[in-house]
């Protein structure tokens, strides 16, 4: 894809309150739960001095296997070369969400790229990114749909329907193509037209050619977008790379009960700091086997290792065999893959969603069961994207930005169309009302003795106070339609600052915004970024 070239600034940072999570993790409350101080980079400096694991020129194989189908760049080939030769790596990870769904993958992507560079940088030796894809997840509704923020005030949410359930891994279900190019039909129809839409459309139409598995689309628009900035990609569930895990899963099928106890105790420590549990699972075992087309969770119950939807049982020994005939049907939890991914990789860094950061806060003691430190644990950037019509808006309304971007505006439509209505009207038609009510009551106290007239009263009455309530009603609407220009404009900021009661990245689709800003916006923003924050970047393309 060829790309128009732009130019973004970055209007303002905004830091986080002192009782957030990020603040937290960033001023030390929280860094009793890892083994590295990320604002330090003297913990750049020790982690660097970590002797690696010996895996590298074969892991740096399985990825340039894993790759070459995807068209690898010069600047990959010579990633890939560094961490053949034992170079440290910053990575993070993602489900495959439709069309590389949402923004905050790309910011994740981002992140890796820009803490990677810098640190390569300080420490004067290359430092690899690299983007692991969570192929292995089996919950495809969390990936199958994709947001298209519709001004002002509309979600269209498009999504791909498979005619099979989906109950094994994202990476071993097969993409229907006449589905899947009709979805990128829909998805293309919602956007609005821009100088970039067709050139998006003829990027993506060739994915449904190009894709034999789910998380294939995923991989060709990141390579796409992301493959001139040296970028590394691996499916976590890409059979080679499950066969060069097999002694890793042996070790924790191995130590499974000291996993889960050290799990068990950071996690209380964790909930003491946060009051929350972020890990949730009803395994002691912390992997997944698949069996018969659906991956299973293993549980252990003193005596066999049982699959609690097949109820299959299987001895320690059976297990073992089963891992090394067909180590393809293994995969972890979210408790061992932190611990499979530093297995694998001589980790610099790892960069992670709020959550991520979180999860990985409880797994501090999982790590020493094999004599192994953590990597740095780093929150990935965020940004929000915001052009002149919209800037002009904020000003109209002397709105705060920050407070739009991170609360959104709440209730204040309901606000202002409040602060419009004529007020004595409206204490004059409830005063009026109120008398009504009175002489109503006082009529009904004189004619005690007739029941039935009680009732021909009552229901006048009521006859009466839906009259009122009519008028306040359309006089509502009258002025909404007064105020139509100022209300769609509310509503706009909320949709496209604070989509669905949240971040603009955690909503807005990648593509629509390089349909909105160029092409060549993410190439944009990283240039524009010149070291790591851990701020929250307002960007103006």
């Amino acid at each position: 894809m060829e790309r128009w070239v732009s130019s973004v600034k970055i209007l303002s940072n905004i830091k986080d309150k002192e009782q957030s999570f990020l603040y937290q993790i960033t001023h030390q409350e929280l860094q009793q739960q890892f083994h590295y101080d990320i604002s330090k980079q003297s913990s750049y400096d020790r982690r660097l001095e970590v002797n690696n694991n010996g895996l590298e020129t074969s892991l740096g194989e399985v990825i340039e296997q894993y790759m070459t189908p995807f068209d690898i760049s010069e600047s990959q080939k010579m990633q890939l070369d560094h961490l053949k030769n034992g170079a440290k790596v910053v990575i993070g990870g993602q489900q495959a969400g439709l069309l590389v769904s949402p923004t905050y993958t790309i910011h994740k992507i981002i992140s890796i790229i820009v803490l990677a560079k810098e640190q390569s940088k300080k420490l004067g030796q290359p430092i690899v990114p690299v983007f692991w894809i969570a192929g292995e997840d089996h919950d495809f509704d969390e990936v199958n749909h994709a947001y298209i923020v519709k001004q002002p005030a509309e979600l269209k949410k498009v999504k791909y329907y498979q005619h099979v359930d989906v109950t094994d891994s994202v990476s071993s279900l097969s993409i229907e193509r006449d589905n899947f190019k009709s979805i990128i039909d829909q998805f293309i129809t919602q956007l609005n037209e821009t100088t970039s839409t067709k050139e998006i459309y003829n990027w993506i139409k060739s994915l449904p050619q190009q894709s034999v598995q789910w998380t294939d689309q995923f991989a060709l628009l990141i390579q796409s977008l992301f493959k001139h900035h040296g970028l590394l990609l691996i499916d976590s569930h890409f059979a080679p790379l499950r066969k060069l895990e097999v002694p890793m899963f042996e070790k924790m099928i191995n130590a499974h009960e000291k996993i889960h106890e050290s799990f068990i105790k950071d996690q209380e420590a964790m909930y003491q700091l946060i009051q929350e549990k972020q890990i949730i699972t009803d395994s002691n075992v912390h992997l997944f086997v698949s069996y018969e087309e659906k991956r299973e969770l293993l549980k252990y119950d003193g005596e066999f290792y049982i699959l609690g939807k097949s109820d299959v049982r299987l001895t320690k020994s059976e297990l073992l065999k089963m891992l090394h005939d067909t180590p393809e049907r293994f995969s972890n939890n979210v408790v061992t893959r932190p611990l499979m991914q530093e297995m694998l990789f001589n980790t610099l860094a790892f960069i992670g969603g709020p959550s991520e950061v979180k999860y990985w806060g409880e797994l501090k003691s999982v790590f020493e069961c094999f004599d192994m430190k953590m990597p740095l644990v780093v929150p990935r950037m965020r940004m929000t994207y915001i052009n002149e019509q919209i800037l002009k808006y904020i000003n109209k309304f002397e709105f705060n930005l920050e407070n739009i971007i991170v609360h959104g505006l709440g209730e204040y439509e309901k606000t202002y169309v409040f602060e419009k209505e004529d007020k004595d009207l409206l204490n004059a038609l409830n005063a009026l009302k109120h008398q009504i009510d009175e002489k109503y009551l006082q009529l009904s106290n004189e004619m005690a003795e007739s029941i039935e007239l009680k009732l021909l009263l009552g229901n006048n009455v009521m006859h009466h106070q839906a009259q009122f309530d009519y008028f306040k009603k359309h006089y509502k609407k009258m002025i909404k339609r007064q105020y139509h220009h100022e209300i769609n404009v509310i509503r706009t900021l909320e949709y496209t600052l604070h989509p669905r009661n949240g971040l603009q990245e955690r909503t807005m689709h990648p593509l629509q915004l390089l349909n909105q800003y160029g092409t060549s916006l993410f190439d944009d923003v990283l240039n524009q970024i010149e070291s790591y924050t851990f701020d929250h970047l307002v960007i103006q393309p």
